[in-house]
């Protein structure tokens, strides 16, 4: 029973990394502007991808 138990969390560990990586890889194919998380409120020509909060207080 143990052994099940094992053998079974341990393929949702490994499923669960390899599905990540494979999001992440498909982010990173995509380019800085469309893998951005702001990108629908970005007006920036130049596709700089920052945290606006960091922005606001210099």
């Amino acid at each position: 029973m143990g052994i099940i138990v094992s053998t079974v969390l341990g393929l949702l560990i490994f499923g669960y990394a390899a599905w990540m990586m494979v999001k992440f890889f498909q982010t990173s194919r995509k380019g800085k502007c469309a893998a951005c998380a702001i990108k629908e409120s970005c007006g920036q020509s130049d596709c700089r991808c920052t945290d606006q909060s960091k922005d606001a207080s210099i």
